[in-house]
């Protein structure tokens, strides 16, 4: 393969034709006259293989497009001297107090032209219109109930009025009503009421009390001040079915206060002093030697009047008489 002989047998067999070799046309296009400047080459084997093709006419075919220089402004101002710009000489012509310029758009910005206020609705509409005063309402006062008051004695000197009394007693317990019940004989103050609620005397009062031919003044109810009778007289509204008017908006009576006694007085009303132990009097060092009422008659320490129980020793009952 390598040997001299078959390269030079290679060598031979380039150069001379081929037997299949198919024959090669040798004309030429016919000539113009005005084909003054044509020029033909031959092109051969050999000469193929030598030719260049030009790539240039590609690649300027290819070549993108040439965009559009559009002169952009600078992004920074070019340095200057600053400019000093005198105020006083801008506002030399404006007035101290000029009117404010309204641009045209903002005169019809509604789909509308808007004409001027005469000026007689313009002056009364400048006008404060007093709001009509609203009248406060006064606050009712809250309903207090009424009170309903008896006036009795649980002495059992006079049997007529014992009796009277207990039958009135008798009767409120079943309205169900709260009923102060203030017993004469327990207490001096609760007479002197009953002496100024009848509008009668001292000497007449204690007669008219006490005497079983005159007409009794006990008991005697009092609904807000107002007398309502003595025992006949709520015996007989009673009856009649007009007691439960007349007291009514009385306040009422505790759940379990008609029911039974009071288990502080059993019903007496009054209970035993706690700071005299019933005894009317109390004893007072000299430096509280501040009482008024003095047993003794002098000054100095020693026993006092107490202020706090009635001529018996008593005070009212602080469970049910409250």
């Amino acid at each position: 393969m390598g040997c001299t002989t078959s390269r030079q047998a290679r060598h031979d067999l380039r150069h001379c034709p081929s037997p299949l070799a198919l024959p090669r046309c040798q004309s030429f296009p016919a000539r113009c006259a005005g084909d003054a400047g044509v020029h033909v080459v031959r092109l051969t084997s050999t000469t193929l293989g030598s030719l260049e093709v030009d790539k240039g006419a590609p690649r300027a075919a290819e070549a993108p497009p040439m965009r559009r220089m559009v002169p952009r402004t600078p992004t920074m101002t070019p340095p200057n001297e600053p400019e000093a710009i005198d105020a006083w000489a801008l506002m030399a012509g404006l007035e101290e107090h000029s009117p404010l310029l309204v641009p045209p758009f903002a005169r019809h910005s509604f789909s509308f032209p808007i004409t001027a206020v005469p000026p007689e609705l313009a002056a009364a509409s400048r006008k404060v219109t007093p709001l009509p005063l609203v009248e406060k309402k006064k606050a009712s006062p809250v309903a207090r109930p009424r009170k309903a008051v008896l006036y009795f004695t649980s002495l059992r000197g006079v049997r007529a009025t014992h009796e009277d009394c207990c039958l009135a007693r008798a009767i409120l317990g079943g309205y169900g009503v709260r009923v102060d019940e203030r017993d004469v004989s327990m207490h001096r103050g609760f007479r002197d009421e009953l002496h100024g609620l009848l509008g009668l005397g001292r000497g007449a009062a204690l007669a008219k009390c006490w005497a079983p031919a005159a007409a009794p003044a006990l008991p005697s109810l009092f609904v807000d001040g107002e007398l309502v009778g003595n025992a006949d007289e709520l015996k007989r509204l009673h009856e009649a079915g007009e007691l439960a008017a007349r007291l009514a908006g009385c306040e009422s009576a505790a759940p379990g206060e008609a029911a039974g006694a009071c288990e502080a007085c059993a019903d007496v009303r009054f209970v035993l002093c706690g700071a005299c132990s019933g005894s009317c009097k109390v004893y007072v060092d000299d430096g509280d030697d501040d009482d008024e009422n003095p047993l003794d008659g002098g000054g100095g320490g020693g026993f006092r009047r107490c202020t706090e129980c009635n001529e018996n020793g008593i005070v009212r009952c602080p469970v049910c008489c409250c």
